[in-house]
């Protein structure tokens, strides 16, 4: 009984091709997962903006006081606030950015071709034109 010696079982032979493409199956997942994760958390961060309710509350009040603003500056317009003067051109640059201005404010700045921040073009000097600017004027 104790005279028994156990007999080593031969070890299996298995091909180096097959343990090699085993380790990189194993790898390849990994090696995959990392960049998708950080390509969803830069999207995720890039895009996704969680706002407080008091950056809310503000970036509302400004539009409003700006469209109140507006209509104050075309009511109390005086006749020599902005005269039409000897030229038929004018040039006209948008400086501030549409994310903070009222929406019908930006739409006049639309109409006369100012679409994007500090850009500029020429416009008839005529009375409509006149009462847009007064209107859009900071």
């Amino acid at each position: 009984m104790g005279d028994e010696v156990p007999v080593p079982q031969p070890l299996h032979y298995m091909p180096e091709v097959i343990l090699k493409k085993r380790k990189s199956n194993e790898a390849w997942p990994i090696r995959r997962k990392l960049p998708l994760e950080h390509k969803v958390r830069k999207l995720i961060s890039e895009s996704f903006v969680i706002k407080k309710p008091q950056q809310f509350i503000c970036e509302y009040r400004d539009k409003e006081m700006d469209l109140v603003q507006m209509k104050q500056r075309g009511k109390r317009r005086t006749k020599g606030a902005m005269t039409m003067s000897d030229s038929k051109l004018i040039f006209v640059i948008c400086i501030g950015g549409k994310s903070d201005m009222h929406p019908r404010k930006w739409k006049f700045l639309y109409s006369l071709w100012l679409r994007m921040t500090f850009s500029g073009g020429f416009v008839k000097a005529n009375e409509r034109t006149m009462e847009i600017l007064e209107k859009v004027e900071p």
